[in-house]
């Protein structure tokens, strides 16, 4: 029988969306695969919807316990219910290209074959609603100098940029295909994060076990960005900016007081002063909220950081 990948899917409250990812998937010309779907305090009923695909088992949570908290019970399933090679961790509001799932599983045995420490693969992920445009060109690598993420190819033109394949340093959860061995030495996502950079923090604790990230220029998913929270939500601003802090003083060695600096002076003149020349103050005290909740880092975040798991 050939390998087995369980897909584990995160949902809340977009049934139709979810639904349509589930349809793509049923298309799949690769086809020993399970789906786990965790409904994560979704009051659309899209456990129940989900029943219809056979390859789908669903787990449903009464409450949102975010993000992280919600792929850690996928993690759980992944471990502890099956024997499945690989985990593909995918967005619920993806589009799958019939040939996807079987390009990821052979590079994924072709590379591991010679010898390289597979971690994870990641997608050429483009805008559903402007497929020539990248949003991620399969990952990002992580600027230390400046405390933020760089080459992640956002916006350019899928074709002309990232034709070969590169090794990352961290792989967006829309579309993460991990192998098995990897989620055993890393284990669980750091939960206190909630919404982003959780992500971040999983796989670069993937890259310090040893493993190794890859994007796969031949793995092309379309996405609909962002429809979770909103991408200028002042929820957004505050996580993304706490948790930005909390990413880089868990993991540079740069002195934390630089790294505070320079997240300082990015958030104010990337996220704070343009909101204020549009009069959206909420969006402004996000971010400096944001700010100050990241000065302090969680044991638990920190903990994870140091021991990988």
């Amino acid at each position: 029988m050939c390998p087995q990948i369980l897909i584990g899917i995160l949902a809340c409250n977009q049934k139709l969306k979810t639904l349509a990812c589930l349809e793509s998937l049923a298309k799949s010309q690769y086809r020993n695969f399970d789906v786990f779907l965790v409904d994560n305090g979704s009051s659309e009923g899209i456990g129940a919807a989900a029943s219809q695909f056979s390859f789908v088992t669903a787990h449903i949570e009464p409450r949102n316990k975010g993000a992280a908290a919600g792929r850690n019970i996928i993690i759980q399933h992944f471990l502890n219910r099956g024997d499945w090679p690989y985990l593909l961790f995918l967005d619920n509001d993806t589009l799958v290209p019939p040939e996807t799932l079987g390009t990821a599983l052979k590079k994924a045995e072709e590379w591991k074959a010679r010898g390289i420490p597979l971690g994870g693969l990641g997608a050429h992920i483009v805008y559903r609603n402007e497929p020539e445009k990248f949003w991620t060109a399969g990952g990002v690598l992580i600027d230390w100098e400046n405390a933020w993420f760089c080459e992640g190819g956002q916006g350019l033109l899928i074709g002309k940029d990232f034709r070969e394949p590169r090794r990352l340093d961290a792989i967006p959860t829309a579309f993460l295909f991990v192998t098995r061995q990897a989620v055993q030495k890393v284990g669980l996502f750091a939960e206190d994060y909630l919404f982003y950079f959780e992500d971040a923090d999983w796989s670069w604790r993937i890259v310090k076990a040893g493993f190794e990230l890859w994007s796969v220029p031949d793995l092309i998913l379309y996405h609909d960005v962002s429809s979770s929270l909103g991408k200028c939500s002042p929820r957004f601003y505050y996580l993304r900016t706490r948790n930005r802090l909390w990413f880089f003083q868990s993991f540079s060695r740069k002195n934390r007081n630089q790294i505070r600096w320079r997240v300082f002076k990015s958030v104010m003149q990337g996220s704070a002063y343009p909101e204020l020349m549009s009069g959206n103050l909420r969006a402004v005290l996000a971010v400096m909220g944001g700010f100050l909740a990241g000065l302090r880092v969680p044991a638990s975040v920190q903990m994870m950081a140091k021991n990988g798991s």
